[in-house]
């Protein structure tokens, strides 16, 4: 692969010790592969997240679009557009879907902070949508600042019980993991602090750019630029499934940024266009996932 273990952050040096030992919980990942390609509108996909109520149908955002979602069908072919209603998004850079009640709701992350100037971000909550309504009910808003000041971060995970996390691009400072205390709620509220994932700032291309849970929570999926990797939770603490990382840079993503996975193990990937580039591609790759309880 691309990355060694001397070379990979922190988060993965327990790997490096069971090195060749495949993971009790993962038995084999296929090599990811391009799908197909999104519409010409939708050229800098930054967020990416699978219905839970419409087979192979896969919600998009936009970057420099941040209150349209686009429904993608997994060939590439556009089903809506739907527009985000109630909703003041200056950054949104990360989708997830997961339980809210008894529902399901789609979260955008509004939470991309190139020079770490806003005072706050914010999690936006809707019901997930019908791809052919025009806009959404009105927008949840739940705004919330860092304990140790303003972050730029990309990537978010929901576990069922509207538990939210948040991961740090890595851009300023270490890549760490955020949670949101307590239920979801309208105030503002600081978040808690977990997990550095590295020692330090990381470079291009392992910043961090997209995360994912599968309905239960049980599996992770947190991306950079160039390489994925699978985790559990153990407690607040992501601990890595695989021995090292999946290597992307087959994928040649122009600017890999979103990540999604289903229970059986099917992992989704979404990329920017490239200067060379007409369209951007959207691409998939399957991993063998124990989600038994």
């Amino acid at each position: 692969m691309r990355l060694k273990c001397p070379f990979l952050l922190l988060l993965f040096l327990a790997g490096c010790e069971g090195r060749g030992r495949a993971p009790a919980t993962v038995e084999g990942c296929q090599a990811p592969a391009i799908l197909a390609v999104l519409p010409d509108n939708v050229r800098e996909a930054s967020g990416l997240a699978i219905s839970q109520h419409h087979d192979n149908l896969l919600w998009i955002n936009n970057d420099g679009d941040a209150r349209s979602l686009f429904a993608i069908d997994t060939t590439g072919h556009e089903h809506g557009r739907v527009r985000v209603l109630d909703a003041d998004i200056t950054d949104a850079e990360d989708l997830a879907t997961s339980s809210c009640g008894d529902a399901t709701c789609l979260y955008v992350a509004d939470i991309g902070d190139n020079m770490r100037v806003r005072e706050t971000a914010a999690i936006f909550r809707v019901r997930e949508p019908d791809p052919r309504d025009s806009t959404t009910a009105p927008a949840e808003v739940f705004r919330f600042t860092y304990p140790d000041g303003a972050q730029d971060a990309e990537a978010i995970f929901v576990l069922p019980g509207e538990r939210v996390y948040i991961i740090t691009k890595g851009r300023s400072g270490p890549v760490t993991v955020y949670r949101y205390p307590g239920p979801l709620r309208n105030e503002l509220v600081t978040l808690e602090r977990v997990q550095s994932l590295s020692p330090g700032i990381v470079q291009f291309p392992d910043m961090v750019t997209g995360a994912a849970a599968t309905p239960s929570g049980r599996t992770i999926a947190v991306r950079t630029y160039a390489w994925l990797q699978l985790y559990h939770l153990a407690g607040d603490t992501l601990q890595p499934l695989l021995p090292e990382p999946i290597d992307l840079t087959p994928l040649r993503e122009a600017q890999g940024e979103a990540v999604d996975l289903r229970a059986d193990g099917s992992i989704f990937l979404a990329s920017e266009h490239g200067l060379g580039q007409k369209q951007a591609p959207l691409s998939r790759m399957k991993c063998q996932l124990d989600e038994r309880p």
